[in-house]
């Protein structure tokens, strides 16, 4: 194989390894929150709920969308965002 096809393959391997460690951090801090958390598609995505308020996300690569609302990214985020309806 090409040096350049070699390379794309390292860089393939490193995301995938990424995204399941990310899967597998963002999962396990929201199970360790009082949010309720339903577990789909083998753990690939989440819908996470607080007062209310119903959040799809996806660990493995971060984004979040709010049912009927906003989209962002990043699990603290997600949990600053729940924290603040919670609050209401």
């Amino acid at each position: 194989m090409s040096e350049i096809g070699d390379t794309f393959k390292i860089i393939k391997e490193q995301n995938k390894v990424k995204k399941q460690s990310n899967l597998d951090y963002s999962t396990a801090l929201l199970l360790e929150t009082k949010f309720s958390v339903s577990i789909n598609n083998g753990g690939v995505h989440l819908v996470v709920a607080n007062n209310g308020v119903i959040v799809d996300f996806w660990p493995s690569t971060g984004k979040w969308i709010v049912r009927g609302g906003i989209t962002s990214r990043g699990v603290n985020g997600l949990i600053r965002f729940l924290d603040k309806k919670g609050k209401h």
